[in-house]
């Protein structure tokens, strides 16, 4: 982030919502979005940041488009968003619509930057916030945020059962423990920062340091790796579209297990997430 040392303060909300399903294991934190971020509304915005080339990396994928960028042949609409899993089909036309088709020779629209960079954290069992909700900041400096209210954590820990946390640099790791540590129950381990501020960090590095995280975290987890992903395969999320926690709970309630397909879900007292 800049240091932001020559712009005024201001008063700014977060703006837009995390990146979660019912099948996240890993929650990933950041501070509070950059001002191309909030320009944007979805994390990481500045493509200087390395977030998205450290995620892609980390995950044996493609790093995902930026707006103005080429489509490039491995990147045809429907193929990242549905990842070869039997989904059900109005999953599929949700996919279908949240990434709108384009000819390799087109450049990126920021709606289908966006769809790439959310399936490739969704399909690898990993969901994204940040701390903040709204702080007084200068720019994207966060050595300058005061007056900082927390997001609602809550909104994520009721759609997914998350159990590992990372902060990406040192301010989210901090506020994290403030603001949220005893909400969430875990404690959470501090990442170098990709931001471009953090220059003594190179991308290599970032990449080593981030791959060991989540490593650990995602084998703890199930989540993150390739042959989760593969094994995920028949795996139907159960925070969409025409499936709510209420029909889910009532199909618990009444039968005492619910199905799909050949797979079985014995009901525990909770609604469940996903089936595998």
């Amino acid at each position: 982030m800049s240091t932001g040392s020559n712009q005024e303060y201001q008063h700014i909300d977060h703006g837009f919502d995390p990146v979660v399903d019912g099948c996240s294991r890993v929650l990933v934190l950041g501070s509070f979005p950059s001002v191309l971020s909030r320009a944007n509304a979805f994390y990481y915005g500045n493509p200087l940041n390395r977030f998205w080339r450290v995620m892609a990396a980390c995950l044996d994928e493609s790093v995902p488009p930026n707006e103005g960028e080429l489509m490039v042949p491995s990147m045809r609409a429907g193929e990242a968003l549905t990842c070869g899993r039997d989904v059900l089909p109005e999953c599929m036309a949700a996919s279908s619509k949240a990434c709108p088709p384009a000819e390799p020779s087109q450049p990126v629209t920021l709606e289908m930057s966006i769809a790439y960079k959310r399936d490739l954290l969704l399909r690898h069992g990993i969901a994204l916030w940040d701390v903040i909700e709204s702080c007084d900041i200068k720019g994207s400096s966060d050595a300058s945020i005061k007056n900082v209210v927390p997001v609602a954590i809550e909104r994520v820990l009721e759609q997914a059962r998350i159990q590992a946390v990372l902060c990406n640099g040192g301010t989210a790791g901090r506020l994290y423990r403030r603001y949220l540590q005893e909400r969430v129950g875990l404690p959470a381990e501090v990442l170098p920062s990709t931001s471009p501020a953090n220059a003594a960090w190179s991308l290599e590095r970032l990449i080593d340091r981030w791959r060991e995280a989540l490593g650990r975290c995602c084998d703890a987890g199930g989540a993150c790796s390739l042959e989760r992903v593969q094994r995920r395969q028949n795996c139907t999320c159960l925070t969409r579209p025409a499936i709510t926690r209420w029909q889910v709970r009532v199909s618990v309630l009444a039968r005492g297990k619910l199905s799909l397909g050949a797979k079985v879900l014995v009901a525990p007292d909770v609604t469940p997430a996903c089936v595998e």
